[in-house]
């Protein structure tokens, strides 16, 4: 069924429609958009909000996001953003971590801080992952992840970020424009 011109007709969707010219208005860019991973391990000390230095871009479409220094993403597009995040932490002594927390920091502050409490329970390792959709003003709004780790026992040091097969990234794409 071809459609020439559509008036105050109704039109069966069921129907098989051949469209000629250009179609507008449908779907849209979702750049700017990113995805980076941690390339080698790194310590965090225990009791303390350390910043994951999220060094290696797998894409980044819009060149916004900061690998080599402040390891943060400023689109440059305003708009609503899906991001997606996760940590995976390994402890450098006895397995007593009693809790570890990610925080999602929109322009410095913390957005969202999903986490694990694990008491006294020994663990090996914990990964914390989570998605979220942002809004961005396009200009100076801009995200970056951190991790948060606490012991039971007292003379534990800290734990690393692991960076085995990217247990730890950022990634974000646009879904909706201003």
């Amino acid at each position: 069924m071809a459609i020439d011109k559509i008036q105050s007709e109704s039109i069966n969707l069921a129907d098989t429609f051949a469209f000629t010219g250009t179609v507008t208005g449908a779907g849209g860019v979702n750049t700017p958009a990113f995805a980076a991973r941690l390339t080698s391990a790194h310590a965090v000390a225990t009791d303390t909000w350390t910043k994951l230095n999220i060094n290696t871009e797998v894409y980044d479409t819009g060149g916004c996001y900061d690998h080599s220094s402040n390891y943060r993403f400023t689109p440059t597009t305003a708009g609503k953003y899906i991001v997606e995040y996760g940590i995976t932490f390994n402890p450098f002594a006895a397995d007593d971590v009693s809790e570890a927390l990610l925080g999602l920091y929109k322009n410095g502050s913390l957005h969202i801080q999903p986490g694990m409490a694990f008491g006294s329970h020994p663990i090996t390792s914990c990964s914390i992952t989570g998605s979220q959709i942002i809004d961005f003003n396009g200009s100076s709004d801009y995200i970056e992840l951190y991790g948060y780790f606490n012991f039971v026992n007292s003379g534990n040091t800290g734990a690393k970020f692991n960076s085995y097969k990217r247990s730890c990234y950022l990634g974000a794409s646009l879904i909706v424009g201003a």
